[in-house]
């Protein structure tokens, strides 16, 4: 995905810190997010993305979707504090992530992020002033 026009994120893990696991996020198309796999909770369904045009100190907004299948519908809670959540530095240990609460489910999330930067330089070398001046200092 681009990010902006010297940067392209190239892969995005998740790490759920209490279970030690982590998991590679995948993009959709036409989407500024990338995106977990939905897993459950109780009789809920969860969707953790993270939105890359939602940034807040640099990093990108967790978002999340919370939902139960009725009849083969999907039937979305309504948004909470849980819904959009920011990194902060966690209090005990410094680290740098997010901390997702949803009734007695916690999770501490540590994002690992591969990112390119294109870089354009300009160089023109012109042989004849090299050579004479390589010459030049050498007498």
């Amino acid at each position: 995905m681009k990010l902006n026009d010297s940067t392209e994120i190239i892969s995005v893990s998740m790490i759920d810190i209490d279970a030690g696991v982590e998991e590679e996020l995948f993009e959709r198309s036409r989407s500024r997010c990338h995106f977990k796999k939905p897993f459950k909770f109780e009789d809920y369904n969860i969707q953790l993305r993270l939105d890359w045009s939602d940034i807040s100190d640099g990093e990108p907004t967790l978002d999340i979707d919370i939902w139960k299948e009725i009849h083969g519908k999907k039937k979305f809670l309504k948004r909470g504090k849980w819904h959009h959540i920011k990194k902060i530095s966690e209090k005990n240990t410094g680290k740098q992530m997010y901390i997702f609460e949803f009734k007695n489910l916690k999770l501490y999330l540590i994002v690992k992020t591969t990112a390119g930067k294109n870089l354009i330089a300009r160089v023109q070398v012109m042989q004849n002033d090299l050579k004479n001046h390589l010459l030049s200092s050498t007498a």
